[in-house]
This record gives C-alpha cells, sequence and structure tokens, in this order.
C-alpha cells in the first residue's frame, strides 16, 4: 500500500511541477488559439499562471490589465477564457 502511495504523491508531484506549469499552460493556449480557435489569447499565459502560483481570485479589470491589451482585446479575451471554463 505505501508503495502505491508513494507512487501517487512522485506522480502528483510531477504534474503540479511550478516549472513545467507555465509550459503547460503555454501549450494549452497555443492549441486553443491555433486548433480550436477559440479566440483564447496566448496573451493569457502570464496572468493564468499567475492565478496557479498564487491560488488568489482576482477581480476581472485586474486580471485585463495583466493581459497588456487594449480595453475591447483584453475583454474579448477574458470572454474567451470564461466560455472554455478556464
Amino acid at each position: 500500500m505505501l508503495d502505491t502511495c508513494l507512487d501517487q504523491v512522485d506522480f502528483m508531484a510531477g504534474m503540479l511541477d511550478f516549472g513545467a506549469m507555465k509550459e503547460r499552460i503555454e501549450a494549452c493556449l497555443v492549441y486553443e488559439a491555433k486548433a480550436m480557435k477559440s479566440g483564447v489569447r496566448p496573451e493569457a499565459l502570464r496572468p493564468l499562471h499567475y492565478l496557479f502560483l498564487s491560488g488568489e481570485e482576482i477581480a476581472r479589470g485586474e486580471f485585463k490589465a495583466m493581459l497588456g491589451m487594449a480595453e475591447r482585446s483584453a475583454t474579448d479575451a477574458l470572454g474567451a477564457l470564461v466560455k472554455r471554463g478556464c
């Protein structure tokens, strides 16, 4: 039983590796933008990675500011993320 527990801990540690998480989020955003054409923008990497690392909730306006885009573009990008369940 302890071997199974250690195996699961190792697996989850790998899945939550903070260094690799940024690359995984980026790959997801690129896929969404290019393959799914869902309106999700790669510029969302920085704020999404921040949210993952901090575990905090932030206001929509603050998230849009972190995108570094014009107001309308940021609103569209945020809407696409919300629509995709991010």
